[in-house]
């Protein structure tokens, strides 16, 4: 691998090149200049890692399985949402569902109201 940086006789700094800068050596290169041909490291951690890894099969039925029942789904709806030690990608879902219950129940509200409203007038 090349030495980090611009070319020897450069200031990286002077010239605003991150420090995590490769380059290919003109040496290498006839022809080419330097400037065009630098990339930046990749990351080091794999976003596995930094996401955490995804529920199984096994745990998603599980949990279809719990939110399948009445009551105890919206409760574990809460548990998983804000509850800590639960997995991220499972704890998106429930919010998701949160919030998908809440834009349901506001337009059955409105929808309600419309309609006893139009009845009333008609009486």
């Amino acid at each position: 691998m090349s030495r980090i940086g611009p070319g020897p006789s450069e200031n990286a700094r002077a010239l605003g090149w991150p420090e995590n800068c490769r380059y290919l050596d003109s040496s290498n290169l006839k022809n080419i200049e330097l400037w065009k041909f630098w990339t930046i490291d990749p990351p080091r951690t794999p976003p596995s890692a930094i996401l955490g890894s995804s529920p199984s099969l096994r745990e998603w039925m599980l949990t279809l399985l719990i939110l399948a029942l009445p009551l105890v789904n919206i409760i574990m709806l809460f548990v998983w949402a804000f509850g800590g030690g639960t997995n991220p990608t499972k704890a998106n879902y429930c919010k998701a569902s949160l919030i998908w219950i809440a834009i349901v129940i506001v337009l059955y509200v409105c929808f309600f109201s419309l309609i006893m409203g139009l009845f009333a007038a008609i009486q």
